[in-house]
């Protein structure tokens, strides 16, 4: 039987799910994930897979225009390039909605890279939860 790229997805979604349960994500086989970052949901922490690396950066809610983190972004903007340790991003990704992009050069279709692959999701997952959960307390 024929795996889909769909498939596979799913079965790495589904293992990172079981590896850090605090990220609250649903069953997918997008090559994204989004998780609410801040009280009202503005700003979300996009979970990106792909064939030659993963990827984690900030970006509106699903399905909004694709500027609707841009105010909280652009009033921290100090603040979270110093707590994630991270430029906001180039303009071809901040043009399109994404900021503070980090990149990790591990290809989730290699089944040896999942370890590694949901180690650096979850290390950046609680890194950029504590920077938001800090300025929105400061707010």
């Amino acid at each position: 039987m024929t795996v889909t790229i769909e498939d596979r997805r799913r079965q790495f979604w589904d293992a990172y799910r079981q590896t850090d349960l605090a990220a609250g994500i649903e069953p997918t086989r997008d090559s994204n994930v989004w998780l609410p970052l801040t009280q009202d949901a503005s700003v979300v922490l996009s979970l990106s897979i792909s064939q030659d690396r993963s990827s984690v950066f900030l970006r509106g809610r699903r399905g909004a225009p694709v500027d609707t983190a841009q105010p909280f972004v652009e009033r921290h903007r100090i603040e979270l390039s110093q707590g994630l340790r991270i430029l906001v991003g180039d303009e071809a990704d901040t043009a399109q909605g994404r900021w503070f992009r980090k990149n990790h050069a591990a290809a989730f279709t290699l089944r040896s890279k999942w370890p590694e692959i949901t180690r650096w999701f979850s290390i950046q997952r609680r890194l950029y939860t504590d920077v938001i959960g800090h300025i929105e307390q400061q707010d």
